[in-house]
């Protein structure tokens, strides 16, 4: 028996509750069906706000709540979706794990230890 009855989950917890939904799926749903301004927060995303705003204290992002709490405050904004793929986008093709592009990053103006330290 559907006990959702046709109708798609609304809230983070209906929505973890189906099986292979975790954070980040959750947040992708809630962010672009809904409007919420929650990160999609990844590896690449944790990179390049580690790189800019300091280290994370836990090796597992979906449990750090230093990374999970600054994720949440720079994507609070009015085009959450837009600011989530862009950081999503710098993870990836700029601040890289290894040989960053830090010649063309755009947010690095003096702030990114990474771009300080030639990393």
């Amino acid at each position: 028996m559907d006990r959702r009855r046709g109708c798609f989950p609304r809230t983070r917890d209906e929505l973890e509750s189906l099986p292979g939904v975790g954070q980040y799926v959750a947040n992708a749903v809630l962010a672009q069906m809904h409007g919420e301004a929650v990160p999609l927060l990844d590896g690449g995303m944790a990179r390049a706000l580690e790189r800019y705003f300091g280290p994370r204290e836990l090796a597992d992002i979906r449990h750090d709540a230093y990374l999970q709490a600054l994720s949440h405050r720079v994507v609070d904004h009015e085009r959450v979706v837009e600011m989530s793929w862009a950081l999503l986008d710098l993870g990836a093709m700029i601040c890289k794990p290894s040989k960053p592009r830090c010649d063309s990053c755009k947010v690095k103006r003096g702030s990114c230890w990474a771009a300080e330290l030639g990393s």
